[in-house]
């Protein structure tokens, strides 16, 4: 079987060249046609984008007597992209190009100048809280749609608000300091883009799993907090989605399958557990591909570098060169409920995404006031 290719026209990247189309910004790949006609409608007003993170269409489904609002303004099925983890489509949203030409890819990438596992957001060497020698944002410099749109409009007309950064009183994001600061972002004259992202209900699915209190608070808390911010504010267009999905899981370190690990150039792999991309010894192609054969073929895709390119599995225009090099010799994508592991990467989730299923590919676009 093939993991389900990439849509090239009804992605996250084309709803992010949309909002460049909308600010008169030159586009890198095709817009979102529906949601072109409806922001061609709406010339002149403020756009407020809010990403939730981890809240794919299947979540909300499940969840949707816990968030009516959310599931009420739904408009759009679109896919993100791969893999549907928060690295790649984060990035891919943010810059309205695809993983295989931000080379963003996953959690952990392996930067073979250094030698060293390298946690892309923090810029750590997995497993501690030492910064690599290299810091991505440096290697892997990607200019983002609210920065094109601030030189479009000659000024700065973007604000961007981060959930990380909207602490309570006892250190964690607050759900009621994030809207407010939204709503105070909105209300600026100055301001024609908004660009919010929140980290739930990802960072619950994780620890907790859907069916969870914790969960379910805090999906709660989105919902009822963005069904006011969009009523007291009827001159705004909302428009919100998620980076990816979720499905739970069950771990498989590598480790106990000697036949498969002896094959490895590196002791581990890297991008993400459901999207695990493996450096193989130069003699022991065929001894990897028996191995997973043996013991991963009905839970994973197998993939070799050229596979990955040859069925734009990780988008489509030009490839990064960064990204050939973070690419091993062959990727195993999930295909059904396992996450590999190999005693660097933490297991304890309940909840993960990065591979082909539906749960975790597809999204869906909601908008309101529009």
């Amino acid at each position: 079987m093939s993991v389900p290719h990439l849509s090239p026209d009804a992605s996250s990247v084309n709803v992010s060249n949309s909002l460049l189309r909308f600010f008169g910004v030159p586009q890198f790949h095709k817009s979102f046609a529906p949601l072109d006609n409806i922001l061609d409608s709406n010339t002149g007003r403020k756009l407020c984008f809010i990403l939730f993170d981890g809240f794919g269409k299947y979540i909300q489904r499940k969840a949707r007597r816990y968030c009516p609002f959310v599931w009420d303004h739904r408009r759009f099925d679109i896919e993100t992209v791969y893999p549907p983890t928060t690295v790649a489509a984060t990035t891919a949203l943010l810059s309205a190009k695809y993983p295989l030409e931000t080379a963003w890819i996953g959690w952990t990438q392996y930067f073979r100048e250094i030698g060293a596992y390298v946690q892309m957001f923090s810029g750590n060497i997995e497993g501690t809280s030492t910064p690599a020698s290299v810091k991505p944002s440096d290697i892997a410099r990607n200019v983002g749609i609210t920065e094109l749109i601030n030189r479009r409009a000659g000024l700065q007309i973007c604000d961007s608000i981060m959930g990380f950064d909207c602490l309570g009183p006892h250190g964690q994001p607050s759900t009621g300091v994030f809207f407010d600061r939204i709503e105070k972002a909105i209300k600026k004259p100055e301001n024609g883009f908004v660009y919010c992202y929140w980290p739930e209900p990802d960072h619950s699915l994780h620890g907790f799993g859907l069916d969870s209190k914790e969960t379910t608070l805090a999906i709660k808390a989105i919902d009822q907090s963005l069904a006011l911010l969009c009523k007291r504010n009827p001159d705004v267009v909302f428009l919100f989605l998620a980076d990816h999905g979720h499905t739970p899981i069950k771990w498989v370190d590598i480790r106990d399958y000697p036949d498969f690990s002896k094959s490895l150039l590196e002791p581990r792999f890297s991008i993400e557990p459901r999207f695990a991309t493996f450096f193989v010894r130069p003699d022991m192609h065929k001894a990897f591909e028996d191995a997973y054969a043996a013991h991963f073929a009905s839970d994973f895709e197998i993939y070799p570098k050229e596979r990955i390119y040859g069925e734009n599995v990780l988008g489509y225009g030009q490839i990064n060169p960064l990204t050939d090099q973070f690419l091993g010799d062959y990727t195993l994508i999930a295909t059904k409920d396992k996450a590999f592991c190999d005693g660097f990467n933490f297991t304890g989730m309940v909840s993960n995404h990065a591979g082909a299923t539906k749960e975790e590919r597809i999204v869906e676009l909601g908008l309101a006031n529009a």
